[in-house]
């Protein structure tokens, strides 16, 4: 990754300091991410895009001292952490959404009113990433568990295509005049 990181600088001098930065720093730079985000991997992720835009910015820093080039590292790669929480914080907030009451009132009542063929056209008409869950779901009784088991998937991300294949279920079967 070190070849990557130098292949943004332009000097010899430059290429040197980063070196030298990259080679003092990196193992406390990933502690300190990892000290955030509680996940190797997002630390590992959080400290490369830390060094990335370190190497990018080399002209500026190349002229810091040693210690403010340090607080800079680690500046760089708590925020760079924070920006990993923050959206992660976003995802579990889509993922932990309640489904629409009213798409499963539509359904419900489009169910009890439409025959079987109508339906299982409609479920065909979707995606497959949707019709696999709603199959497995409605058709099999599976629990989300079951299907995220299945697919190898989180729960949360089973739970959100089946809302979202549930509502366009209700598009589809609206457009069909149910």
């Amino acid at each position: 990754m070190l070849v990557f990181y130098l292949s943004l600088i332009d000097t010899e001098e430059e290429k040197y300091r980063f070196e030298e930065i990259y080679s003092t720093y990196n193992k406390s730079m990933i502690n300190l991410a990892f000290s955030f985000l509680h996940d190797s991997f997002e630390a590992e992720d959080a400290v490369h895009t830390a060094f990335f835009n370190i190497a990018k910015n080399m002209k500026k820093i190349n002229s810091l001292s040693h210690n403010d080039a340090k607080n800079y590292c680690f500046k760089a790669v708590k925020n760079t952490a924070l920006d990993i929480l923050k959206r992660k914080q976003k995802v579990k907030e889509v993922e932990f959404f309640e489904p629409d009451a009213y798409s499963d009132n539509l359904l419900n009542e489009v169910c009890e009113k439409s025959s079987i063929e109508a339906i299982t056209k409609a479920i065909n008409s979707l995606d497959d990433v949707y019709k696999d869950v709603i199959t497995m779901h409605f058709l099999y009784d599976m629990s989300i568990k079951e299907i995220a088991d299945v697919f190898n998937r989180n729960t949360s991300t089973i739970r959100t295509q089946l809302s979202r294949g549930k509502s366009k279920l209700c598009e589809s079967l609206k457009k069909e005049g149910f």
